[in-house]
């Protein structure tokens, strides 16, 4: 379980530091496009294309902790999601462990806006 959260943190984490593509790169070729049957398209101008653009966002996100003692062992497992608007953020936090050898604790919280 440890591996697959630590495999999503990193691949969340290539996404949002990657780049956005640009629109003119690898831009299709108009005969490309009529080989298609959409040989009649025409390049939209930003104005055009921000009455589109961006209109939706989504966000998810979870985290484990898990604590295994002498006293005991607990568990705390959190998650979030949020979707809409044109921007959307979540956060995290899970937390287990031992109380000063008076028993185990597990606790956290997620939360998620959108708007």
């Amino acid at each position: 379980m440890r591996k697959v959260v630590i495999a999503a943190f990193a691949i969340a984490l290539m996404t949002v530091f990657s780049s956005a593509a640009q629109a003119d790169e690898g831009q299709v070729s108009d005969n490309a496009l009529a080989a298609i049957g959409l040989g009649d398209m025409q390049v939209m101008d930003d104005v055009e294309a921000s009455e589109v653009r961006g209109q939706f966002a989504l966000v998810a996100g979870g985290s484990y902790a898990v604590f295994n003692g002498f006293f005991g062992s607990s568990a705390s497992a959190n998650g979030y999601i949020a979707g809409g608007g044109t921007s959307a953020a979540g956060a995290n936090f899970s937390t287990a462990g031992n109380f000063f050898g008076f028993g185990v604790f597990a606790g956290g919280f997620s939360a998620a806006t959108s708007n």
